[in-house]
């Protein structure tokens, strides 16, 4: 078992950021929310405007049939439209209001998993059941081949993976730029 957790450990390690890489990518990912939400917000108009104006064409439909400008058939066929029409929007603009709050949550889940796994899977009060959720997040199709773990691993995790050295070192850069005295700095 302590092969297969230390197996796990080192994989988990491929992802850790620390907190300044964490706070760093929230913070730039907050300004990229505030793009989102203008995006958003103007789909959601558009969505809505498209909604109201099936929504009196519906109303107008009935108005003609009640005055017999179009019969049955006429009717029922383009009610039927129009009602999917609607459903669909309907949807649509459901799916444009949850969009950018779903997207900032996930990243945000995203950046403090990289940074807490690690210390929360050695946590000796850790519970078994908690180290498999983390062990799950990783990816899936989970093989252990010659005392070696292989993990098909989320996209999240593999971008993380392969740009945590250089960000994590040019927060340091930074770091040291920014910390030097002024005499240095002449």
């Amino acid at each position: 078992m302590e092969d297969v957790e230390d197996m796990i450990k080192e994989e988990i390690e491929k992802y850790t950021i620390s907190e300044k890489f964490r706070d760093w990518a929230l913070k730039i990912l907050e300004e990229e929310h505030a793009d989102e939400a203008k995006e958003r917000e103007v789909i959601y108009k558009a969505q809505l405007s498209s909604l109201e104006v099936s929504q009196r064409e519906l109303d107008s439909l009935i108005t003609m049939r009640m005055r017999e400008l179009i019969d049955d058939d006429q009717y029922t066929s383009r009610k039927k439209e129009l009602t999917e029409k609607i459903a669909v929007m309907k949807r649509k603009v459901s799916e444009t209001q949850t969009r950018a709050q779903n997207w900032l949550q996930h990243t945000e889940q995203t950046f403090d998993f990289a940074h807490e796994a690690k210390a929360k899977f050695e946590d000796p009060n850790t519970t078994l059941e908690e180290k498999k959720g983390i062990f799950t997040a990783l990816g899936w199709n989970y093989i252990v081949k010659d005392k070696k773990l292989f993990i098909s691993q989320c996209d999240w995790l593999e971008r993380i993976e392969k740009k945590r050295d250089a960000v994590e070192s040019e927060i340091g850069r930074l770091e040291l730029e920014n910390n030097q005295s002024p005499q240095m700095q002449n």
